[in-house]
């Protein structure tokens, strides 16, 4: 039975952990799991639920089986209908397979609040492991946070730290669970996530009834700054699992937290604030208790088998908040450039607006490029998260373009070449707004250069014909290219390899003159030549996909951009499958980010009125009913 995702939330982390841990699950192919749970939650359904998703994208015959109790048996049928169910209370013989996995996850929040229902839980628990021959991989048990004693010191709980004796049940429950696993008699894996977040998911924690508070606009009470807990979110607890059912190296236990998301709960109130971009007053007082308990957990030992988390804080926050105000689906993260980037597309959009003025007036034939050309096909205007514009032109259309936008730029733009910029060794050329700031890391050693926001002016060459004479080409444009690039920042080409030494010596004695003569003369090698098949992304960030052909830019198709019409290759779509694949659907929720790192962004006049950016940007004569 197939799976569908059923919203973005689920798409979301289903895709994104699939990613994550793709070739680790390509190892699952063909086994056997069997889980037992005391009752079904969202959390066991949403890691089943990924098991069968990737076990359909990547066609790895997985088998499922679910032991549960008789009360929450009707459930898990309706939950998992395409997974074998069976009543834990009835089953009498013998059950093997690969990775056996028991659920105490939500066991320790709510199923044992009193010594009998701690007795009936372990019973279960026991009969669970006595009903299962030995796994054939590995026993696993998800556990979580519960089995640590709160503790008083400004620390985060190692594995082995803070766990005498409790008379908590809850605490009980969650170290007998961990004991019954370990005593399976095969490799033991425990995992002990922190609060794990998960927008689309409800699950009960400190932190989420915060954030449900806080979108209500409810009183807050009391939130401490001392108290600290660990978040993590579930596409980073699925790629810990996965992580540890195939590592051979992974046994004991594991907290599945990151350092840096160990926070209270009065940074969470800053956090929504940040990211819901709201202007209202929070009602709430500071916890002065010097009480404070804290249930933070270091997470350094499930990075030694190579785990990392991917989603960040900030990120959390920002999804739990689209999901709990019910706008996922529209969400944006609004911290993007702190607030500015409906402002920074506005000013692309009039940079791209001079642009098409200028290509019509002389008879020069661009399209869009790249993401401006994606956001065009999905979205007819820019990709939501992005922050960059690109078009692209053959070369002799590009030459063209050059030696004319100079003298028809507005007052307010400015072409950015080696030849134009001294210092600039960037291969692309770009139209960059005056006035203005766009820094990246890099940029930021070169305080000379003209920063401004930026469209950038991409040629595409000619390669071979053949496969052989397109992967040489290839390979030559990509040493051309290092080595610019590597004399300009100052890297070495022995850092790759000691075999690649001549290469320094080489941009050592050469100028940089001579270097970009040689980097034009290898892109272009092929312009020219009768009978030329291929084109490549000779200049840009899409070289290493190799050849396509030279068809699908053979000419001009109209495509909606922004509210008007601009050009876009006649075969655009074939164009796009090359780029990006299925490219109609959209990138996960928590992958929406910006596609540059810039620590230095300045709107200047263009910042107090971003809707009359277009006014500001149009010079005498321009058209722009495009826009």
């Amino acid at each position: 039975m197939m799976i569908e995702l059923r919203n973005d939330f689920e798409y979301d982390w289903c895709v994104s952990a699939l990613n994550g841990v793709k070739s680790e699950l390509a190892g699952l192919k063909g086994t056997e799991w069997l889980f037992c749970a005391q009752k079904t939650d969202d959390l066991l359904e949403a890691c089943i639920r990924f098991l069968k998703y990737a076990d359909q994208r990547l066609d790895l015959g997985l088998r499922m089986e679910i032991l549960v109790g008789a009360e929450a048996y009707d459930d898990a049928v309706k939950a998992f209908p395409f997974a074998a169910v069976r009543n834990i209370d009835e089953q009498e013989s013998s059950l093997q397979a690969d990775y056996c996995v028991y659920w105490g996850y939500s066991q320790t929040t709510e199923s044992c609040r009193t010594v009998d229902e701690l007795d009936h839980a372990s019973r279960r628990m026991g009969k669970f492991w006595a009903q299962i021959a030995l796994p054939r991989h590995r026993a696993m048990c998800i556990s979580g946070a519960g089995v640590y004693n709160p503790y008083k010191y400004p620390v985060m709980a190692a594995e082995e730290e803070f766990q005498k004796h409790s008379d908590d049940p809850e605490r009980i429950f969650a170290r007998r669970a961990e004991q019954l696993t370990a005593c399976s008699g095969c490799q033991c894996v425990v995992l002990r996530p922190g609060i794990i977040l998960a927008a689309g998911l409800r699950m009960d924690s400190p932190v989420a009834d915060l954030l449900d508070k806080l979108v209500r606009q409810e009183e807050i009470g009391a939130v401490s700054a001392r108290t600290k807990y660990s978040l993590v979110y579930i596409t980073d607890f699925l790629t810990a699992w996965i992580r540890t059912a195939v590592s051979p190296r992974a046994n004991g236990a594991y907290n599945v937290s990151d350092s840096d998301e160990s926070v209270s709960l009065l940074r969470i109130c800053e956090l929504y604030m940040e990211a819901s971009a709201e202007s209202r007053q929070i009602d709430m007082k500071l916890e002065t208790s010097a009480d404070t308990f804290n249930y933070a957990l270091d997470g350094s030992k499930l990075k030694t088998l190579g785990w990392q988390r991917t989603v960040d804080l900030k990120t959390m926050i920002a999804m739990e908040i689209g999901f709990r105000s019910g706008k996922g689906n529209r969400m944006r993260f609004p911290d993007n450039y702190r607030g500015k980037q409906a402002a920074m597309q506005n000013c692309l959009f009039g940079i791209l607006c001079q642009i098409d003025r200028i290509c019509a007036k002389h008879d020069i034939q661009y399209f869009l490029a790249g993401g401006t050309l994606l956001g065009a096909a999905r979205h007819q205007g820019f990709i939501p998260w992005d922050d960059d514009l690109d078009v692209m032109m053959l070369r002799k259309d590009y030459e063209r373009f050059l030696k004319v936008v100079r003298d028809e730029l507005p007052e307010q733009m400015f072409l950015q070449t080696p030849a134009t910029d001294p210092g600039n060794h960037y291969l692309i050329s770009k139209i960059r707004l005056n006035n203005t700031v766009f820094s990246s890391e890099y940029l930021l050693r070169f305080p000379q250069l003209h920063n401004g926001i930026f469209v950038d002016v991409i040629a595409q060459d000619y390669t071979a014909n053949s496969k052989l004479g397109q992967k040489l080409h290839l390979k030559l444009s990509l040493l051309a290219r290092g080595l610019v690039f590597k004399k300009w920042s100052g890297g070495s080409a022995t850092a790759v390899g000691r075999k690649y030494a001549i290469f320094d010596l080489v941009k050592k004695l050469a100028s940089f003159k001579t270097l970009e003569w040689f980097q034009n003369k290898v892109l272009t090698m092929f312009n020219g030549m009768p009978g030329r098949k291929y084109l490549y992304d000779s200049m840009g960030i899409n070289l290493a996909k190799g050849a396509y052909p030279a068809q699908w830019l053979s000419g001009q198709t109209k495509i909606r951009f922004n509210g008007g019409e601009f050009p876009a290759p006649v075969e655009y779509d074939q164009y796009l499958k090359y780029l990006y694949g299925e490219y109609m659907q959209p990138a996960p929720v928590t992958q929406r980010t910006s596609s540059h790192t810039v620590p230095w962004v300045d709107l200047g006049p263009y910042a107090e009125d971003p809707d009359g950016v277009q006014a500001a940007l149009s010079g005498e004569g321009t058209d722009c009913t495009h826009a």
